[in-house]
């Protein structure tokens, strides 16, 4: 059998294992009804699928492998990744290599994930231009909060987030203004009613957007050694905010699970099927309205202390930044 094959066959089987991984992940969360480790779970079983393929490629050009470095932004990045969502990547590469090896080895990697139906979102950049974007563009910024080391070169990596939170410490207020007013607009144009029957549970009022700006405040807070940082949140409210992820994330999973693809709209008939899952046995008495009643309550309660906890951040960041410009070290 030539090299070719063998790598052929050695990818295969590297496929069929993250299935099966998968198909493992998915029994216990129907079993245990644990989201948050889920997602955590679904993103450890792809870094660890990517870390084997990026293996199979240092073989192959150690040169160029060493020369690039994979980072997991987004959700993946924090380690949220629910089981249908988009798999966002950042490659980073460094001087030493031209850009047509980067492509050949994105190929190699990217394939072997279409070919799993995965949905990737990814962006190429070297050092400088990851740098550079991000400030001129806040989006980009902020997937870069996000950003988490997976495979390849740790010291461009490291390099990069020294140099990208140095920007950060000098605009990292500008950056929050940004993702605040961006969040505004949001919501205007969702044209969000608050106790909308049918609500996203990604983008609404009090969803997972709205625990996302309390994760990039804190992060901002952390990167720029402000003193507050720790008094952002009490330690009441960072268990609130942890027990609003979880029930957010338990419905996106369920979501994802039932539809069989990405989904973040909780329709009457997903919340009767996941209600149904959830609460049945809690509810015999009530049959199934009250289970789709007990689970809409319990998700108004969670969005509204969300909402809160948000407006408590934003309140915060106006106090603690407004007498300067730009956020100093």
């Amino acid at each position: 059998m030539n090299e070719d094959l063998l790598e052929k066959d050695k990818i295969d089987k590297l496929k069929d294992s993250f299935i099966k991984k998968k198909d493992h992940l998915k029994k216990e969360f129907y079993k245990y009804h644990k989201a948050i480790k889920t997602c955590k779970n679904i993103s450890e079983t792809s870094d660890e699928f990517l870390k084997e393929l990026f293996s199979c490629f240092a073989k192959k050009n150690k040169k160029v492998s060493r020369s690039i470095s994979i980072c997991a932004v987004g959700g993946y990045g924090r380690k949220q990744l629910a089981p249908f969502s988009d798999l966002d990547l950042l490659f980073l590469y460094s001087n030493e290599v031209n850009i047509k090896e980067v492509e050949e080895f994105i190929q190699f990697l990217v394939y072997p994930l279409w070919d799993l139906q995965l949905k990737v979102g990814y962006a190429v950049r070297s050092e400088k231009e990851a740098i550079d974007l991000s400030i001129k563009d806040h989006v980009i910024k902020t997937s870069m909060l996000d950003a988490r080391f997976i495979c390849g070169s740790k010291k461009l990596f490291k390099d990069t987030i020294h140099k990208f939170s140095s920007e950060v410490r000098i605009s990292g207020y500008d950056l929050l203004k940004d993702k605040i007013s961006e969040r505004k607009e949001k919501l205007v144009d969702l044209g969000y009613d608050y106790f909308r029957n049918e609500p996203n549970i990604k983008e609404s009022e009090g969803s997972l957007r709205d625990i996302n700006l309390i994760f990039w405040a804190q992060k901002i807070f952390t990167i720029s050694k402000r003193k507050q940082t720790s008094k952002l949140l009490t330690r009441n409210e960072k268990k609130k905010l942890s027990e609003s992820l979880e029930f957010l994330l338990l419905v996106r999973c369920f979501l994802h699970y039932e539809a069989r693809r990405s989904c973040d709209k909780l329709t009457f008939d997903f919340q009767h099927q996941i209600s149904k899952i959830i609460f049945s046995r809690k509810t015999k008495n009530k049959g199934l309205q009250g289970s789709v009643e007990k689970m809409m309550r319990n998700y108004f309660f969670q969005i509204r202390k969300t909402k809160n906890l948000a407006q408590i951040i934003v309140r915060l960041i106006k106090e603690n930044f407004e007498q300067n410009t730009h956020i100093t070290s």
